[in-house]
């Protein structure tokens, strides 16, 4: 079974984007720590906005979304038109008795408005 950040790299390289994984493992507190306090994966395009990414299950995004309105710096990051701000669900889903698929669940913050961009089933 792979990780919501290893799919989440995967699926912005297959996108264009150059990405990089830019949570890091605190031995000492034996915590993952997040760039900023919620970013987990950074994407650069050729041309546009960079996209910073929270990966997480479906289950826990509202938890996530809860967690970056607490930070100080998250309505800063959510107004600049240089950077997108996206959480990136992931689940397996399928229809009773057929084989199961990772669905992701895109949801763009763009200063108090949370958009959800699209849900795509991948393998």
């Amino acid at each position: 079974m792979t990780s919501p950040t290893a799919r989440t790299l995967t699926r912005l390289r297959e996108m264009g984007y150059v990405a990089q994984v830019v949570e890091r493992w605190n031995p000492y507190a034996r915590i993952r720590v997040d760039l900023f306090g919620f970013c987990d994966v950074i994407g650069i395009p050729c041309d546009g906005p960079v996209i910073m990414v929270q990966a997480t299950s479906t289950t826990n995004l509202s938890a996530r979304l809860a967690k970056f309105r607490t930070l100080p710096l998250c309505r800063w990051f959510a107004s600049r038109p240089s950077i997108r701000i996206e959480f990136w669900g992931w689940a397996k889903r399928g229809e009773r008795g057929k084989r199961k698929l990772w669905t992701l669940r895109r949801l763009d913050v763009n200063g108090d408005e949370i958009a959800e961009i699209e849900m795509e089933t991948t393998r």
